[in-house]
């Protein structure tokens, strides 16, 4: 796993707090953030650590209060820190999070990875099932027509980072079940049927976690969950898959790259227009 102190450099800017380094023009809240962030890294606290506390900080940093909580504020939005009120509370170093790239189609795992953290997953169902009204529409098959539902909790790190619900029609991936689920089903797609996934629509909405999808995400009733509804399309743009991925909203952050706008409109536009002649 990625050491926290690299991945603080990476996410949020380790900087040096001589004079130098830290011009009129930036604010004595962001230079206090940046040296919050150097005291993490030089004690080499991790996840669930307690920093000192508020007076202490304020005294070592010579800021106020005021700018103090500014700073550690600007730490907790981006959920570097995490900050727990009453007797026992204080500011506490949090899980860094896990980034959801949308611009390419992979799978979880290769987005664990590249990120330093360790990917597994446990599968809590694999059962045959005849596809629904919604199912059949995005998969182009007939209701009721036989398809694979897997439903695995990922995990990053040992901890529950997203709860999946993905379904396969039957007719185009035969055996799938008798296989190795605890990867990427991408590369089982990709090696064992030669169907590699070219391109996806997903679309992305927050909700909130009821009792069971909490108790299996290890997170309170209610809590913010972001939900991944995508459909899965081959290199000749029929559909292979649909699922709807739950992400913890305290341990995901969702990026996107985009392109320059006369590029990315054009390209956009096409994209539209395929899908609207495949459906």
């Amino acid at each position: 796993m990625v050491p926290l102190r690299s991945i603080l450099q990476n996410r949020i800017g380790m900087v040096s707090t001589s004079p130098q380094n830290h011009p009129d023009s930036v604010s004595a809240v962001e230079g206090t953030r940046e040296k919050v962030v150097e005291l993490i890294a030089k004690r080499q606290l991790g996840p669930g650590d307690r920093l000192p506390s508020e007076r202490e900080l304020a005294d070592t940093f010579k800021v106020s209060r005021t700018t103090l909580r500014e700073a550690l504020g600007m730490l907790a939005r981006s959920g570097y820190v995490v900050r727990r009120p009453g007797r026992g509370g204080g500011t506490f170093v949090n899980q860094p999070k896990v980034e959801r790239d949308l611009s390419f189609l992979t799978g979880l795992p290769g987005h664990l990875r590249r990120q330093g953290h360790e990917s597994s997953a446990q599968v809590l169902s694999a059962r045959l099932m005849g596809a629904d009204s919604w199912t059949a529409g995005e998969l182009q098959i007939p209701e009721d027509a036989l398809v694979y539902e897997i439903v695995r909790l990922r995990l990053a790190d040992g901890e529950p980072i997203s709860l999946e619900r993905n379904r396969f029609p039957t007719e185009r991936f035969p055996g799938l079940l008798e296989k190795p689920m605890g990867g990427s089903i991408y590369d089982i797609l990709r090696n064992d049927y030669d169907v590699p996934p070219k391109r996806a629509q997903e679309r992305i909405e927050p909700t909130a976690a009821s009792a069971t999808e909490a108790a299996m995400l290890g997170v309170r009733e209610g809590e913010p969950l972001l939900a991944v509804e995508r459909v899965t399309y081959d290199a000749n743009g029929i559909p292979i898959e649909v699922g709807r991925d739950l992400f913890r909203g305290d341990r995901t952050r969702v990026v996107v790259w985009v392109e320059s706008p006369e590029d990315s409109i054009v390209e956009v536009e096409k994209r539209a227009e395929s899908l609207s002649a495949s459906w």
